[in-house]
C-alpha cells in the first residue's frame, strides 16, 4: 500500500492477486524484481 500510494480498498487487493498470480507463474521474484513488476502493473493501470 505504501509503495503505490494507497490506503485501504479494491485495488489493494486486486495488486496483491496479480503479485500471487505471479509467484504462481514464475515462482519466487525477489522483492526487487516483484516491487519493479508492481510499479509497471501499477503504471499501466494509470494510463503511462
Amino acid at each position: 500500500m505504501a509503495l503505490l500510494g494507497l490506503g485501504p480498498g479494491r485495488t489493494v487487493g486486486e495488486a496483491l492477486d496479480y503479485l500471487l498470480e505471479l509467484r504462481m507463474d514464475e515462482g519466487p521474484l525477489g522483492e526487487e524484481e516483484a516491487t519493479r513488476r508492481l510499479e509497471a502493473w501499477w503504471a499501466a493501470r494509470q494510463g503511462g
